[in-house]
């Protein structure tokens, strides 16, 4: 969990044999290291270390090099190194104005440094590129609540759960809204979704105080 309290989750770059374009060279990078760039398993250690040196290599432009520098921004974001992260992510819209999952990423680096219209600006440009993907709004959602509009973050993360009803993350950051409007049962009710889920999260003390006869209800669920 990050310091803003959201959990991301990192989307795997599925990337093909076929969209490597070009011959390789050994001194370039090592097959290990191009292993490191795309395994979802590899290591952000691993991955940086891969994903650079296929950047450095010159062997890689337009969308195959935005997807290396998605996939190494990814792990800069997991190892807290924002500036470096926003930058790769920065680099991969450039080349690609169409990479809906950078633009959505950078707008998590964003949240996560409390620059939330930047953010919010992000989010709308991925959900302008791909309307039906439940954790654009999720994100966005969740941005929205930590900005105080907990009427937008309602709007969106109705709309996460119209298009995912799978995701406990989901859930969490509606009952989270939920409980800045004072619906404590709406509040449980998602928390118990998450539950099932098995999706874990802590139930906050304010949660408990304001809603005890409310969070009864978890109890043996």
């Amino acid at each position: 969990m990050q310091s803003a309290g959201k959990i991301w989750i990192r989307v795997a770059v599925l990337a093909a044999t076929t969209m490597l374009i070009g011959s390789t060279s050994a001194s370039a990078y090592t097959d290990e290291q191009r292993k490191w760039c795309y395994a979802p398993e590899a290591t952000d250690e691993q991955t940086i270390d891969g994903c650079t040196a296929l950047a450095q290599s010159g062997q890689f432009s337009g969308r195959d090099l935005a997807i290396i520098l998605y996939d190494r921004g990814l792990s800069y974001e997991n190892t807290k190194q924002y500036n470096l992260a926003m930058a790769d992510f920065s680099q991969a819209v450039g080349l690609d104005p169409t990479y809906a999952d950078a633009f959505d990423d950078r707008g998590n680096v964003y949240t996560k440094t409390g620059d939330y219209n930047h953010a919010i600006a992000d989010y709308d440009r991925a959900i302008s590129l791909k309307s039906d993907v439940a954790l654009y709004y999720s994100n966005r959602g969740y941005t929205y609540y930590l900005k105080g509009d907990n009427d937008a973050a309602l709007t969106d993360l109705d709309r996460a759960i119209s298009l995912d009803q799978k995701t406990g993350r989901i859930y969490v950051n509606r009952a989270l809204a939920r409980f800045a409007k004072h619906d404590c049962q709406g509040t449980v009710d998602d928390l118990l979704a998450a539950k099932r889920l098995n999706w874990n999260y802590t139930v906050s003390d304010a949660m408990k105080a304001q809603c005890g006869s409310a969070m009864a209800q978890m109890v043996g669920k």
